[in-house]
């Protein structure tokens, strides 16, 4: 979290953020101004409250009305910080997450060519094979861009899109092209999953985080849920997403 600065210090720091930020030295902010009349009582020149009428020549520090914005700047710019290290940490992790599930499931492809029942289908699973390498090399490469980008971000954004644009998106977009056509109703159907996916983990990271109580209730609420809807994949699937030697 960003530390916010006391009224004290900030009080000491006005003048200077004053001459530093322009944009607060206007009308409104000047003690010689009056909002009832909107005139300034040193020229007798009536202006709009957020011009700089006289354009610094007669400010004067209306220490309250500056404190409070100047202290509502740095907490919104203290919010905006800790936002982007929470979407850099969610990136971080996620990209992991798709890196685990890439292994699960090369690790069941791998297992399918060699049985017996499915050398028929060998070449199919060759080349699902080579997908999901290709895809997850991709994600390795992702995961350690991520894991850099605390020393240049804007850079290692760029990368991640290159890397996402040259070898996962257009296997995403082979799925949902039919016929040589591609099938926008069932790309926004994907889109629309992706979304509330990342709604479920941004909200459960947001209300369990720090918090075991609601960290155990989470899982005991899924736990303890039924769903008769056809989906292959179990609770015994899912022990294998656990770190049995990390609590």
């Amino acid at each position: 979290m960003t530390n916010i600065p006391t009224d004290e210090q900030l009080l000491k720091e006005i003048r200077s953020i004053s001459v530093a930020a322009p944009h607060l030295m206007t009308c409104s902010n000047c003690a010689n101004y009056n909002p009832a009349s909107g005139e300034c009582s040193v020229n007798h020149l009536v202006f709009q409250p957020f011009v700089r009428g006289c354009n610094g020549k007669f400010f004067a520090t209306n220490e309250e009305v500056l404190l409070m914005k100047v202290k509502k700047e740095l907490q919104d710019q203290a919010t905006d910080l800790d936002k982007i290290e929470n979407l850099l940490a969610l990136l971080i992790s996620t990209s992991c997450a798709a890196s685990c599930f890439a292994e699960d499931l090369e690790r069941r492809l791998k297992a399918l060519r060699k049985m017996p029942s499915h050398q028929d289908k060998k070449s199919d699973l060759r080349k699902d094979l080579d997908l999901v390498e290709s895809v997850k090399a991709a994600l390795g490469r992702i995961d350690k861009i991520a894991a850099d980008m605390t020393t240049s971000m804007t850079a290692g954004l760029e990368k991640i899109d290159q890397q996402y644009r040259l070898y996962i998106e257009h296997h995403i977009n082979r799925l949902f092209t039919e016929g040589g056509k591609f099938n926008a109703e069932k790309s926004d159907g994907n889109l629309n999953n992706a979304m509330i996916i990342c709604n479920v983990i941004g909200k459960f990271v947001q209300k369990c985080i720090g918090n075991k109580g609601n960290y155990d209730a989470f899982f005991a609420m899924l736990d303890g849920m039924h769903n008769d809807f056809p989906y292959g994949l179990n609770d015994k699937d899912w022990k294998r997403y656990e770190l049995k030697e990390y609590d």
